[in-house]
């Protein structure tokens, strides 16, 4: 499934909770370069919610630091994000994170917001939407990237998560065109 996911343009895939052959997937290193560099995802990935603090290490700043090492390139952690990018800080300076993998995160998150076109109005001032019927919420996304989640929302309805298979409209960014899946 995550191949075909990528293969249709899957810019992000947030790692879950669970674990793989008791490796929590937030750690899970071997799996994350296998996403990464075996099967050419270049987007980014993003822990799930709070769920760097529920890794194995001890203490904060390890979770966050095996996180990272293990290729997270975004930390959803809400409720300690001020702490969560200080532990990071402190583990490039002690040398526990390297610049590299540093740079390699800010540039997937970067280069898909850019792919996405999040730049070219940084205000969304130019944004218009309007409300379309979904079985779920509708998010604005940019036109460019209709076409890859129609195919893969019409790919996978067997393999898919359920809302593969209810999803109705997506609301496009340019014109708010209404395009059915």
């Amino acid at each position: 499934v995550y191949q075909a996911q990528i293969e249709t343009g899957a810019q992000t895939i947030m790692v879950s909770f669970s674990s793989l052959n008791g490796v929590k997937m937030h750690e899970n290193k071997q799996y994350i370069d296998l996403l990464k560099n075996g099967m050419g995802f270049g987007g980014f990935v993003v822990s799930d919610w709070n769920a760097v603090q529920q890794t194995s290490p001890n203490g904060y700043y390890s979770q966050v630091v095996t996180a990272v090492n293990a290729g997270i390139d975004m930390l959803m952690e809400v409720d300690t994000f001020e702490l969560a990018r200080d532990q990071i800080v402190k583990g490039v300076k002690n040398g526990d994170i390297s610049e590299e993998r540093v740079d390699d995160a800010v540039r997937r998150i970067i280069q898909v917001k850019l792919d996405l076109g999040l730049f070219d109005d940084p205000m969304c001032e130019a944004l218009e939407t309007e409300q379309t019927e979904t079985a779920l919420p509708t998010a604005c996304i940019p036109v460019k990237t209709v076409q890859p989640l129609k195919q893969s929302c019409s790919r996978q309805k067997t393999e898919a998560a359920p809302f593969t298979t209810h999803l109705k409209k997506v609301q496009t960014k340019k014109n708010c065109k209404v395009v059915p899946a």
